[in-house]
């Protein structure tokens, strides 16, 4: 198949030249490849449409081949997420799921993509372990509403260039969606990602003195300025949705009460709020004893101020990655039906690889029957899709545009931030074996290679 896919700048910003300058675009790409007649179209600015959808599958093949068919099973195995590779090597893995009619794969607009799937790293071979000294890859799939399948390898020298690409495809159809549709990217922290020690976040990251703070990081003030509000835009959107709700909360990792405050000024007013929301209680969760008073002071401050409503606060201080601290959280009584974990032990730099199941795990036995969690930070977190399902969370919501961050990027031109919902204990056998009824085809494929396959 010859792609000669050149596709104009959507006001010379969205979209880049791919191979040459050139005013027409040959769709033989999908168009031929489905079955369908080669078509010569005009890009311009009538058909900016078109540049958002068909053509820019033109632009992604173009940086690759189509895999002919031949051994599904090593290409699956290819898509797999594999946790020690995703570490160790630092594979970047994303999966999108689109909603009927936002990404057309033709010009006669007769099908659509639904699921992509993108992991960068090395190939992978039958009975070979994958070594330092190999190539990085691109190993895509995408399906369409008709079914079919098309797997695309792509050079090492395209790699950088598809994420970019991806990532222009994500942002530019991502106000097209609603909650039928979710962008999942999955990159670990990067290994200058150093963890630090308690006393480096009560002096370096952020220092208070006589309940005044003296001086501040860049990443805690990109927390105030950037991610406090997308949390609380979050939780606004994705979890209250306009009804009328009660929250118990739990914050993990909370810092100095920064977050809770503005929390509880947002939602803990009075049960007249635009929302009708209630916070019944907020407890702060710090093994930094410094912050852990000021988070108290800062948060009461709030409920004790006139015209807000009755929240029963707490502060605890301890380390949630010691037997003790997990089962504080695990054996919380009452449960909580919203966790917040910002920067947390979930995270690079704050936490480690290893702990990041344990932690997890308590926090969703501490969740109330179809209880949230969000799970987001200024440095990559610890998650990954098996990760998720193995401690029965659903992934309700997973990233936003990094144009929306101020610049806050974790891959493929997104930020993370997790929406996860707690799932009842049948919805949980069924996601560990890879089977969650949530979860499409590819997905399944991100979570066990081949295995998905066998229905």
């Amino acid at each position: 198949m010859r792609f000669d896919a050149i596709v104009l700048l959507r006001n010379q910003s969205l979209f880049w030249l791919i191979l040459k300058n050139c005013a027409r675009v040959n769709m033989t790409s999908l168009a031929s490849w489905g079955g369908e007649e080669d078509e010569e179209v005009e890009v311009g600015e009538a058909d900016l449409g078109n540049a958002l959808t068909f053509a820019t599958l033109d632009m992604l093949l173009a940086l690759g081949s189509i895999e002919p068919p031949g051994d599904e099973i090593e290409l699956y195995d290819n898509l797999r997420l594999d946790p020690y590779e995703w570490m160790e090597y630092s594979d970047r893995c994303a999966y999108a799921l689109f909603q009927d009619n936002v990404w057309m794969a033709n010009a006669k607009r007769t099908r659509h993509v639904v699921e992509l799937l993108f992991r960068q790293g090395r190939a992978r071979k039958p009975g070979r372990r994958v070594t330092a000294d190999q190539l990085v890859y691109g190993h895509c799939c995408l399906r369409f509403s008709d079914g079919e399948l098309c797997f695309l390898k792509i050079p090492p020298e395209n790699v950088e260039k598809a994420e970019k690409l991806l990532g222009r495809i994500f942002d530019a159809i991502d106000d097209a969606q609603d909650e039928g549709g979710r962008i999942e990217v999955y990159v670990p922290p990067p290994r200058s990602a150093s963890f630090r020690r308690d006393a480096w976040w009560s002096c370096h990251y952020v220092k208070i003195k006589k309940n005044k703070t003296l001086k501040a990081s860049d990443a805690y003030r990109h927390y105030r300025n950037d991610i406090d509000d997308i949390i609380l835009q979050a939780i606004r959107s994705r979890v209250i949705r306009g009804k009328s709700m009660s929250l118990r909360v739990a914050e993990l990792c909370a810092g100095d009460g920064s977050l809770a405050e503005k929390f509880l000024q947002t939602f803990g007013g009075d049960t007249t709020t635009e929302e009708s929301v209630r916070v019944e209680s907020y407890i702060m969760i710090e093994r930094n004893s410094i912050l852990s008073k000021e988070s108290i002071r800062k948060a009461q401050c709030i409920t004790e101020s006139p015209g807000c409503a009755t929240t029963e606060i707490n502060s605890l201080t301890i380390d949630v990655c010691t037997v003790d601290g997990l089962e504080t959280i695990a054996e919380m009584d009452p449960k909580v039906n919203l966790w917040i974990a910002a920067g947390s032990v979930l995270c690079g730099q704050v936490g480690s690889e290893e702990m990041a199941q344990p932690v997890l795990a308590a926090m969703s036995s501490s969740l109330d029957q179809n209880g949230y969690a969000l799970i987001t930070g200024f440095t990559q977190s610890f998650l990954t899709p098996s990760l998720l399902a193995s401690v029965g969370l659903r992934v309700m919501h997973a990233s936003i545009p990094s144009s929306e961050t101020n610049g806050l990027d974790s891959g493929f031109g997104r930020f993370h931030v997790f929406v996860l919902k707690r799932l009842g204990d049948d919805d949980k056998t069924a996601t560990q074996n890879g089977i969650d009824e949530c979860s499409d085809f590819l997905r399944r494929v991100m979570m066990t290679g081949a295995a998905a396959t066998i229905t």
